[in-house]
Formats: C-alpha cells, structure tokens, sequence
C-alpha cells in the first residue's frame, strides 16, 4: 500500500539569541574535545605504543625498550647463561627447579592428627559433633569444630 501525499507541511523554526548561540558553540567544542581525547587515548593504549616501539627498534636496531619481541634472541641467551650458572643449585633439570618452587614439605605429627581430626568430623552424620556424640545447635557451631574451636 502506497503512502499518500502530506496535505499541509509544517516548517518549525528554531532561533536562538547570542547567549543560547554561546552555550551551543561550548557544547559543539566540549564534544568535540571529547571525541578528540578518545582518539588520543586509543592511540597512546600500551598496546599501540609497545607495537610502536617494537617497529621504531627493528627499523632502527637501536634499543628503546626491554623486553619487545626482537629482544627474543637475548633474552633466551640471559636464560641459558643464567641456567649454566645455576644449574647445579636446582638438580638435574629445569624441572626440578619447578618442582622445588612447588613441593611442599613433609607434614608434622600436629599437621596430620588435625587433617585426621577434621576427616573424622566430615565422615559423621550431619550435626553431630564426634567429641562429644552431641547434636549441633546451630551450624556456627559445626564450622567452629571444623576449625578446631568449641562454642558453647
């Protein structure tokens, strides 16, 4: 279905004095500083700079920064010389050295009897407290047992 023609067209004019003219040119100014801002901050973002930095380095072979990716080669040389120096200090492999960061020390008698402790109070029924054969009063309670504490 086809629209019909307007029969009236009505024309609204706004007109603004000097004072409202000042107003919207602060307004069109303030955006526009703000769209400007935007623009400047996404082009300074760490991303754009480090990509930057990296190109200006490759083009020029001089070191700005370190650490971008055509530092790759050096960086892997520090890591072997560092690892031949110190390999004995960490066992027979970079694993090792992993796992040394990783590994936890043997447990105590004090640290075992309370894991035991604690396995005991979760393999009961719910709400009854192993010491004692007594029903919890309020769940407080039961997570105070788990931690090692009797509440009255």
């Amino acid at each position: 279905m086809s629209k019909r023609k307007p029969d009236q067209v009505v024309e609204f004019r706004i007109s603004l004095q000097d004072k409202e003219k000042e107003m919207f040119d602060s307004l069109v100014g303030a955006y526009q500083i703000d769209k400007l801002s935007e623009a400047v901050d996404q082009a300074l973002s760490f991303q754009n700079v480090y990509l930057g930095i990296t190109l200006i380095e490759i083009a020029t072979g001089k070191e700005i920064l370190f650490g971008t990716p055509n530092d790759i080669q050096d960086l892997i040389g520090d890591v072997r010389t560092w690892w031949a120096a110190n390999k004995d200090e960490f066992g027979p492999g970079l694993w090792a050295f992993f796992k040394g960061l990783f590994e936890r020390a043997p447990l105590t008698a004090a640290q075992e009897a309370a894991i035991q402790e604690t396995a005991t109070l979760y393999q009961q029924q719910a709400g009854v407290n192993p010491a004692t054969g007594q029903a919890y009063t309020s769940t407080a309670q039961l997570w105070a047992q788990a931690f090692g504490v009797n509440l009255p």
